[in-house]
């Protein structure tokens, strides 16, 4: 796209293995061998790259560096090393877990109460969110290692942020992300970078 030196993108929605994506353009299938093809890994490596191509040919140019995973979307599924780790986790039990609430819109109005198959399922989706995020982790702490062994990290501004929450079993929904409520609009915002202070929580609304 228009403003772009390089673009590495997902064709359609979440996936992890056997999906397309465009390489400048070019169509390029991904099939479901972990090593080559586990999309968020294929996100590190290749940001990895870029930093380390960009810091050796241009050490003293600015760059903007993107880098969006597919987790912890659905259909959730974990590097095959972290697909047991939280075995057995649940969702938080929040106050309105499983409560069916009548004073609410009408699409949390017209939910009943989870079963227990239904709460189950939602606790094993807990799991595999949380399992597709240590792949993240692993991202994360490479190109924050990246930058630092290419001595730039103090003068980067790294923002990490997410699209949405998601409620597992709040107002009886076994999973979704439409709602008005803390749990659907809350996300992550980090900075850090120069002249950011440190260890500074702002509790003002941000959009």
């Amino acid at each position: 796209p228009a403003g772009w030196d390089h673009w590495f993108g997902l064709v359609g929605n979440s996936k992890y293995y056997d999906y397309n994506v465009s390489n400048n353009g070019v169509a390029e299938h991904h099939a479901s061998d972990y090593a080559a093809d586990y999309f968020t890994d294929l996100i590190k490596n290749n940001s990895v790259q870029f930093l380390k191509e960009t810091m050796k040919e241009s050490p003293t140019s600015p760059f903007l560096l993107v880098a969006a995973t597919p987790a912890p979307h659905g259909p959730f599924t974990p590097a095959p090393q972290y697909s047991h780790v939280y075995d057995g986790k649940t969702a938080p039990r929040t106050p309105n877990w499983n409560h069916h609430s009548d004073d609410k819109h009408w699409l949390v109005r017209t939910t009943t109460v989870m079963t227990d198959r239904e709460a189950n399922n939602s606790d094993r989706v807990f799991e595999h969110r949380w399992e597709t995020l240590l792949s993240v982790d692993d991202l994360v702490g490479e190109i924050m290692a990246t930058l630092e062994e290419g001595n730039v990290l103090d003068n980067t501004y790294v923002i990490f942020a997410s699209d949405h929450g998601f409620q597992l079993g709040q107002f009886c929904i076994p999973g979704d992300k439409r709602e008005p409520y803390e749990h659907d609009i809350r996300i992550p915002l980090m900075f850090r970078g120069p002249r950011i202070p440190k260890n500074v929580t702002l509790h003002q609304i941000a959009l």
